[in-house]
């Protein structure tokens, strides 16, 4: 996949987690019980554009 594919992507993901936060907690919670503050930062890292929309 090229790379500007992956950043629209993640772009879209994040903007869809900006609207509802809820969308990071069932992707999170998905695979696992329970979650830190650790996941939330991995998830908001792997599922965004650039550090902009993850602020």
């Amino acid at each position: 996949m090229p790379l500007v594919e992956n950043v629209n992507i993640a772009r879209s993901n994040g903007e869809k987690i900006i609207v509802d936060p809820n969308v990071a907690l069932s992707a999170i919670t998905h695979r696992q019980a329970w979650l830190a503050t650790h996941d939330l930062a991995m998830l908001a890292h792997w599922h965004s554009a650039d550090p902009e929309q993850i602020n």
